[in-house]
């Protein structure tokens, strides 16, 4: 038991702790290693990433990461699909999205999170510790016209 869990009489703060931070453990998949910022900045420069999206089932992207800050993502979930623009950047051992278009709801905000890797893919992570998708990426050709395959 932490040094910091105290029992009072119908209340355990252990509980409550290891409640709120479960999902931050379970988030992280197992042997992952977490992407530095470093490490963010050289891994999504100029590439293509073919995501499998958590947040909403069935949903798949076509991400584009250019160097210069810039994204653009193509989404479809089978009855919907999209195109999201945005600028990225990494701080903080974390990356970091604002939406400029396509998103009404989401647009100005901006979103940061880590990411690790495991093997080939990496995992993405919400604000509250959830996975948001499941990454793939390679390099871009010059046009980047692979991205939207």
């Amino acid at each position: 038991m932490s040094t910091r869990c105290r029992k009072r009489p119908g209340k355990n703060s252990c509980v409550l702790v290891f409640l709120l931070l479960a999902p931050l453990a379970a988030a992280q998949p197992e042997n992952a290693v977490r992407l530095s910022t470093a490490a963010i900045k050289q891994r999504f420069a100029d590439v293509c990433d073919k995501a499998e999206v958590q947040d909403a089932a069935g949903t798949r992207a076509s991400n584009a990461w250019y160097a210069d800050g810039s994204l653009v993502n193509r989404w479809s979930n089978g009855e919907r699909s999209g195109t999201v623009t945005g600028q990225w950047y990494a701080e903080d051992g974390m990356r970091c999205v604002v939406i400029l278009s396509g998103l009404p709801g989401a647009e100005g905000k901006k979103r940061c999170g880590p990411v690790y890797r495991v093997g080939a893919d990496y995992f993405s992570i919400n604000p509250d510790g959830s996975v948001h998708g499941i990454h793939r990426l390679t390099p871009m050709d010059e046009q980047g016209s692979n991205c939207a395959d």
